[in-house]
């Protein structure tokens, strides 16, 4: 069972897309740039709708754990970690092992190609440098 939190919203935003926490209390927004910002959750392709103009009276919820739907950039493997990839909030493979420490979004459940709506599992985590 996946946990989900409603939040308001900052920006437009694309189901399947991460988010980053907002400028202020209980908001979310889209990520600056590849892992910009401290990574809230994803607003899941099931289920949801795009939300195009952002209204203080609207929320959406925001899946910080668990099975949900994320739009990916380039091709995924199932069961690699998963990281912010850009500013749409695209989830990428991270690649070799990290130079630097990095936050990971969760991991891949099943393959696909750039572009396409995969599950994923969200679950934070901390990955040290392995360089």
């Amino acid at each position: 069972m996946a946990a989900i939190i409603g939040f308001k919203y900052s920006d437009a935003i694309s189901p399947g897309s991460a988010v980053i926490v907002g400028a202020s209390e209980g908001v979310v927004a889209l990520p600056g740039d590849a892992g910009a910002g401290v990574f809230a959750g994803v607003f899941s392709a099931m289920g949801n709708e795009p939300k195009d103009k952002p209204n203080t009276n609207d929320s959406v919820g925001i899946t910080v754990h668990g099975l949900c739907k994320v739009r990916v950039s380039g091709a995924v493997t199932a069961f690699s970690f998963g990281k912010v990839a850009d500013a749409t909030g695209a989830i990428a493979v991270l690649g070799a092992a990290p130079a630097t420490p990095v936050t990971v979004a969760g991991f891949f459940m099943e393959p696909g190609a750039d572009g396409e709506l995969v599950d994923f599992f969200v679950q934070r985590a901390y990955i040290p440098s392995l360089a």
